[in-house]
């Protein structure tokens, strides 16, 4: 009877073991992510950085969704690149590392990287340091999926903080460098692609007439996933922006314009395969899409509209 009491202790101890392991793997992951970015982009121990699990979360949803163009490596590959990017690290850290999984891994490369291309873009300690200070952890996320144009977007958009150049639109508040660092990357490649064809060319319309602002807090107003401009976003440039929101909007009346072109020429080739049986498939294509309006459906029917009438009795 002792001795069965003595093995269910035992059993117990073990299993209260075991789930508090992860619990402290997880909490130690934190302080190695600092360390992590501390090393590769050679930040001062007084620079804060705040919400790293969060940071890690949103890394391991951009590559479960596929909206980064990296391809992360794997294996030896991974961990080599990762020395690479933490080049005199202390062994130790390396170690830790070593010990991660495959996941836990691939986030802590981003990190590196993110890191690393804030270091090469910013050589200036005290400047990159604000610049990490202001941008926080999304600025970094940002670098390490996306490169470095991130950073130089990050560095512009600062600059025209600082300067006053960032109109804030009646009913809006003011935005900051952590704030546009996720606006950044909202729908992955696809904020990436908004804000490359609309707002990177026309920068000074969309800054001084507080579109800019009205982007970072809310750029489902102006774009989709896929970073088309939609109708709510049109329609706001056009009120903001005045009348040089054509600089603007050209871009949506040239792509259109472009759609069509490429919709007639595929057209055109395939009427030259398909020949004869091609032009009468468009023909009968072109009346059933007629037939869709009343007015012409009552003038195609006159003809036989008498076989749709009852006979008169005699």
């Amino acid at each position: 009877m002792r001795y069965s009491s003595v093995m269910s202790l035992g059993l117990l101890i073990l299993c209260a073991g075991l789930s508090v392991v992860p619990q402290i793997a997880h909490a130690m992951k934190p302080d190695l992510w600092t360390a992590l970015i501390r090393q590769s982009g050679k930040l001062a121990e007084d620079i804060p950085l705040r919400n790293l699990d969060d940071a890690a979360e949103r890394i391991r949803k951009a590559r479960m969704n596929k909206m980064d163009d990296l391809r992360p490596p794997h294996g030896i590959e991974l961990m080599r690149q990762l020395e690479k990017g933490l080049d005199g690290a202390d062994p130790n850290l390396l170690k830790r590392l070593d010990q991660l999984d495959e996941i836990d891994k691939s986030t802590a490369l981003v990190l590196v990287r993110g890191s690393d291309q804030i270091a090469k873009s910013v050589p200036d300690i005290a400047l990159r340091g604000r610049l990490i200070r202001e941008g926080g952890t999304n600025l970094i996320v940002s670098s390490g999926l996306y490169g470095d144009d991130m950073v130089k977007s990050a560095l512009r958009f600062q600059y025209a903080l600082d300067a006053g150049s960032i109109a804030v639109p009646r009913g809006k508040r003011a935005v900051d460098l952590a704030e546009f660092s996720t606006a950044l990357t909202h729908y992955g490649k696809g904020s990436i692609r908004f804000f490359h064809q609309y707002i990177k060319p026309n920068w000074k319309v969309w800054a001084s007439s507080g579109l800019l602002t009205w982007w970072v807090i809310a750029p489902d107003h102006f774009q989709d996933t896929a970073g088309n401009l939609v109708q709510s976003g049109i329609e706001t440039i056009t009120e903001l922006a005045g009348e040089v929101a054509g600089s603007i909007l050209g871009g949506v009346i040239e792509g259109g314009g472009t759609a069509l072109e490429n919709f007639s020429s595929k057209v055109t080739e395939a009427l030259k395969r398909q020949g004869v049986t091609g032009v009468i498939a468009l023909i009968l294509l072109l009346f059933g899409a007629l037939l869709l309006f009343r007015r012409v459906r009552y003038f195609v029917m006159a003809p036989i509209r008498w076989l749709n009438r009852e006979p008169r009795e005699r």
